[in-house]
């Protein structure tokens, strides 16, 4: 087994908003201290008298070059219902990104390498559905895991989507000649 790292308060009645660890990174300018940023521990409701009622979120602060203090906003959170929200103080889903803030973007990358594919896969139970995915001849792909095809693609040479045609949905079809 390893060291352990323990930040703990003395406070027996611990109540909502109370901070019960703090981690400061920093450093000195001239002769004062400056915060960069912060990991902070804070209780989200009062503590029950068991140990397994002991609702807490981290908070996540950073300070970019033009900023003049880290005790603002979060850039990060983690609630006590384990919603993760970066740039969003309250995530209302497992994970939130960026805030609905008129002329902001939010950016999610996801990169691979050229031999690779980057893929955003979505999952039921653990077991993959869908996947949005690159491709090596650079088209943007929907891949049907259950039935195991590429659903529909785009190539960035075009803008025409093509999809594989599902004869489960159709009726009565006929030909309309060369279009």
């Amino acid at each position: 087994t390893g060291a352990t790292l323990s930040l703990e308060t003395s406070d027996s009645d611990i109540q909502d908003g109370d901070v019960l660890g703090l981690i400061s990174f920093g450093g000195k300018e001239s002769s004062t201290f400056v915060l960069g940023a912060a990991i902070k521990a804070v209780a989200t409701a009062e503590w029950g008298g068991h140990a397994s009622d002991a609702p807490t979120e981290l908070l996540f602060f950073t300070q970019s070059d033009t900023d003049s203090s880290t005790t603002g906003s979060p850039n990060m959170v983690i609630l006590d219902s384990g919603n993760v929200g970066i740039g969003c103080a309250s995530p209302s889903n497992l994970l939130q990104v960026g805030q609905n803030v008129s002329s902001v973007n939010s950016v999610i990358e996801i990169s691979a390498n050229t031999d690779a594919l980057a893929v955003l896969e979505l999952s039921v139970n653990s077991t993959a559905k869908w996947s949005l995915r690159n491709s090596a001849d650079d088209q943007i792909q929907v891949f049907d895991h259950a039935a195991g095809v590429i659903a529909c693609h785009i190539a960035t040479t075009d803008d025409n989507w093509s999809t594989g045609s599902d004869s489960r949905i159709k009726e009565n079809v006929a030909s309309i000649g060369s279009v």
